[in-house]
């Protein structure tokens, strides 16, 4: 049985809704999948890059790239499809039929295609020393949730915090988003819980201008600027 230690997995279908045709659409030069693929080759600790498509198109860059290309069955690429469940009939694949297990995988998403350069391996000399079972990345929020709101059926506003307490900007505290670029998570966490991330896991705080992931056409607007 071969041991991967860290196995990045790209998962890159073919359909999207808010964005047609996303991860092969052209961001600054090149398929907006390529951004991702490059940021995992630029790694000198991974022991794998594996790409996940329905989409013939991605499947070709992946293995153009150097990358290790697996095809993904229908009914794992549908709009309501899991990545849970996609990850996990990964993991099932490779000791089914090649014989391999997997330490710790790690989830980088193409829709969120903004990286420092050394991500990754910064993240897991990060994962190595602190010893928890998962990582992610964060990224200062850039509409702090103190200033949002929500509205019942009557219409009335609700707030996420009492501004009788509070005297400024300065006074809300910290929040992170979650961008999305890089998650990594032992496997036995993964077929445990089913999750990647827990009220355990190490956030790995990233600069603000990579805050970002792909829905709509203004995300899309926005990582033409910062990318």
């Amino acid at each position: 049985m071969q041991h991967l230690r860290y196995l990045v997995f790209v998962p890159a279908r073919a359909g999207s809704k808010g964005v047609p045709n996303k991860n092969m659409r052209v961001l600054k030069g090149k398929p907006l999948v390529q951004w991702t693929f490059e940021a995992a080759l630029e790694s000198t600790h991974v022991d794998g890059i594996h790409c996940s498509s329905d989409d013939p198109h991605i499947l070709e860059l992946a293995q153009t790239m150097g990358l290790t290309a697996f095809e993904r069955p229908d009914e794992l690429a549908q709009d309501d499809s899991k990545i849970i469940d996609v990850v996990l009939y990964h993991l099932d694949l490779l000791e089914a039929q090649y014989q391999t297990q997997v330490e710790y995988l790690m989830l980088m998403q193409p829709t969120s295609p903004v990286r420092e350069i050394g991500l990754l391996d910064r993240a897991i000399r990060t994962l190595e020393k602190t010893g928890k079972r998962s990582l992610i990345a964060v990224a200062d929020v850039i509409q702090h949730p103190f200033d949002c709101l929500s509205l019942d059926e009557e219409g009335h506003a609700h707030y996420l915090t009492d501004f009788s307490k509070t005297t400024n900007r300065q006074s809300y505290g910290d929040f992170y988003f979650i961008t999305g670029s890089l998650y990594i998570v032992s496997t036995q966490m993964l077929r445990e819980k089913r999750v990647f991330m827990d009220e355990n896991s190490y956030c790995l705080i990233t600069s603000k201008d990579q805050n970002v992931d792909i829905n709509d056409e203004i995300d899309w607007k926005i990582a033409e600027a910062l990318i």
